[in-house]
């Protein structure tokens, strides 16, 4: 075989190979939704009941960053990211637990802890970001998989991260698979995901939500 003829085989056994592994990724995601196919019943985007958006005393999370801020004392204030045991590290006091405490709990417990080092403490404690959402995209899609995205982010984003639609996609054929606070199938149409003032563009995805594109 002629140099050129191996640099065209080489090619074409990559090129497959890179088509297996978005197989793969895509039917490692499919399986997370087994049970939800196209069988399921579907609703209208327009007609979905939007989830109430997390308040500012919501529970902190793993993930989340939190701003905690101590009056007159900057090296005790800053950001900190919570990890994924649930603590972050606070400056002079170690390791402190935060995960499912609210924001007014952790402001509290970080008072009395200070306590004995400030004679009197004066702090706050705000989340400043969420932690981000994980989402599947699969179906006629150019790069199916899991992504990240902000808690504010919608389903023209979810199909960005997975390259936009394929030249096999049904534009009238977009589903994102819910399933709580209950099993959902929700329809939506490309063009509607460009109207800003669509029920489709204002949309905002959940974690554990899958977008299937027909």
């Amino acid at each position: 075989m002629t140099q050129g003829g191996e640099r065209l085989s080489r090619r074409g056994r990559l090129g497959g190979l890179r088509r297996l592994s978005g197989w793969a990724v895509a039917l490692a995601v499919a399986s997370a939704c087994s049970g939800c196919g196209s069988s399921l019943p579907y609703v209208w985007v327009q007609d979905v009941v939007p989830p109430k958006a997390p308040s500012a005393d919501a529970p902190i999370q793993a993930g989340d960053t939190i701003t905690v801020f101590v009056q007159e004392q900057e090296g005790l204030s800053g950001d900190f990211l919570v990890g994924a045991d649930g603590s972050y590290v606070q400056p002079t006091l170690g390791a402190v637990h935060v995960a499912g405490r609210t924001p007014d709990q952790v402001q509290r417990h970080l008072t009395e802890r200070l306590r004995g080092i400030l004679a009197e403490p004066l702090v706050s404690v705000a989340v400043a970001t969420r932690r981000p959402i994980r989402i599947g995209v699969i179906g006629e899609v150019l790069q199916p998989g899991y992504f990240e995205l902000g808690v504010d982010e919608g389903i023209l984003s979810g199909l960005a991260r997975a390259g936009g639609l394929n030249d096999f996609a049904d534009e009238d054929e977009i589903f994102v698979i819910r399933r709580h606070p209950e099993l959902q199938r929700i329809r939506v149409r490309y063009r509607e995901l460009m109207r800003p003032e669509h029920a489709a563009a204002r949309f905002r995805l959940l974690d554990g939500d899958t977008i299937v594109v027909e």
